[in-house]
């Protein structure tokens, strides 16, 4: 289930999706493992929280290098997280050039107006002169020069305007992906809504919990005994309520008709025939017996 459409089901419309609600990692990192192909180019998908959804490849071995040297890798710690935090600007892009004389290029990722992730590309070089960035050797006294060097000039070598029109390209790509993303975020999200407001109404009904509406459905089932754990005293009563709670023929039919394929899942579980609700068509023995969370 999305992140999103658990933590508010309601949002039919879509306006609090996140990244994670609408893209899929490893269709994502599809994506970038062909623009890699294409431009040897590391690539990374934030999300808003910065946080890493998907890249194309492990960072070159420059920055594996420059990791080992204490001063140099508190240096490229800041770095990183100033390519995590700093704000694009109106185009939603901007370039950092980084003390080591390698370069970054960020792209927000945008969904209805607002802005749920970035791209960060890189590092790359926009042009060398075969030497090191003084910052770079005021900061790494003991540096290997030779081997940093040898390093510095296996980055790929791209220029800003072209930077640019990839990263455009991608979001494009991006976008298409989120589209799709958003429509089965939008299914996930009313599903939900819709199976909430089922209990609701026979909570309501039966001057109830929602919560053993389900306990009693279950019970109701056949073959298996729900025991819920009961950490807290709210979940004892409504497993109390539950066992007293006899639901309506008609109430227990809309609730199977619903949840058809779980209820089949339960004969399944069982290993006997079923019926369209999932009760069993015949004798059991001993009931199994399942745990719900509490």
């Amino acid at each position: 289930m999305h992140e999103g459409a658990a933590g508010n089901p309601t949002d039919l419309l879509g306006e609090n999706a996140g990244l994670r609600d609408l893209l899929d990692a490893s269709s994502v990192e599809d994506v970038l493992s062909s623009f890699y192909a294409l431009f040897q180019i590391p690539i990374r998908i934030l999300d808003q929280e910065g946080r890493a959804l998907a890249k194309n490849r492990k960072q070159p071995a420059l920055n594996d290098y420059l990791a080992e040297l204490p001063a140099v890798a508190r240096r490229l710690g800041d770095v990183y997280e100033t390519l995590r935090r700093q704000e694009p600007g109106e185009d939603g892009q901007f370039t950092l050039t980084c003390f080591t004389g390698a370069t970054y290029h960020v792209a927000s990722i945008a969904h209805d107006g607002r802005r749920i992730g970035r791209i960060v590309l890189g590092p790359f070089q926009t042009s060398h002169s075969g030497e090191l960035s003084k910052e770079l050797l005021e900061c790494a006294p003991d540096l290997d020069v030779p081997r940093t060097k040898e390093l510095f000039a296996a980055l790929p070598r791209v220029r800003e305007d072209t930077m640019r029109a990839i990263a455009r390209h991608l979001g494009v790509l991006l976008d298409a992906l989120m589209f799709a993303g958003h429509k089965a975020w939008l299914t996930e999200s009313m599903h939900l809504s819709a199976v909430q407001e089922s209990f609701r109404e026979l909570a309501d009904k039966y001057r109830t919990t929602p919560g053993s509406i389900v306990l009693a459905w279950l019970y109701g089932l056949g073959g298996v005994v729900p025991l819920p754990g009961c950490r807290r005293p709210e979940t004892a009563v409504q497993a109390v309520v539950a066992a007293a709670t006899e639901l309506e023929a008609v109430d227990r039919e809309k609730l199977d008709r619903r949840f058809a394929a779980g209820a089949r899942a339960v004969g399944r579980l069982l290993s006997v025939p079923v019926d369209a609700r999932g009760a069993q068509a015949g004798e059991v023995g001993p009931s199994p017996v399942a745990r719900l969370g509490g």
